[in-house]
């Protein structure tokens, strides 16, 4: 490789790849919990948890440090770890995990669910409090053989279905830098009065959310045409 090539090589890891598109949004949505999580006390459950990994060297169990106790729920027994349930989101919620914790989290899962209204109708229903999603607003399809990618929800759609199960945001939040996902993350509760001076009332906009990421993608396709790597070099 010539120093030409070193130096676009050089420059598309430094631009692109050091950035980790996708796990830019993560890291930021995980801060994003932090500031609130050691609001909750009571029941905390991580819905769809696999192994409760924040996939940033720690677990959220570790994030609600107020907790009474916490859950892990998955789809399948295949995960096997302990305080672990499983829960079909779209499937009918068994009538012993109606209203069965003060807290619900639930982390990039709703894109793989196609029933995605029922998904986030038990979510609500396994809560008597809190609901806390984080779902992708900007991302490549991310599909596998394990399951498949339908939806990109904006916040208005997860206010509405949070409104049919009797919830209502009261932070909404999205990260929306030059390459990389744009993340959602919001949290609903079914009693706006008791988190009224505790959790600052935030809605994002109906219009512009993903901006800086789309106002940037110049900047993208110039790496991507220019800087990245052949595949025969």
């Amino acid at each position: 490789m010539n120093f030409r090539e070193r130096t676009k090589a050089y420059l598309y890891r430094r631009l692109y790849k050091r950035n980790r598109v996708h796990r830019q949004a993560r890291v930021w949505s995980n801060q994003e919990l932090r500031k609130f999580s050691h609001l909750f006390t009571g029941k905390i459950i991580n819905v769809s948890a696999k192994d409760d990994s924040d996939k940033n060297a720690d677990y959220y169990k570790n994030y609600f440090s107020n907790a009474d106790k916490y859950h892990k729920s998955n789809y399948s027994e295949q995960q096997d770890l302990p305080d672990e349930i499983f829960i079909d989101l779209t499937a009918e919620l068994d009538e012993q995990l109606a209203k069965a914790y003060d807290v619900v989290f639930n982390h990039t899962t709703l894109e793989h669910i196609f029933e995605v209204d029922k998904a986030i109708e038990n979510l609500c229903q396994l809560s008597r409090d809190i609901v806390i999603i984080v779902v992708p607003f900007m991302q490549q399809s991310h599909g596998s053989e394990y399951y498949d990618d339908y939806w990109r929800l904006t916040p208005l759609t997860l206010r509405k279905f949070l409104e049919r199960s009797g919830f209502s945001t009261i932070y909404e939040s999205a990260n929306d830098k030059h390459m990389t996902s744009v993340y959602l993350f919001i949290i609903a509760t079914c009693h706006t009065d008791k988190w009224k001076n505790k959790i600052p009332f935030v809605r994002l906009s109906d219009t512009g959310v993903g901006s800086q990421a789309l106002t940037n993608s110049t900047l993208y396709n110039f790496i991507e045409k220019f800087l990245k790597p052949s595949t025969d070099e």
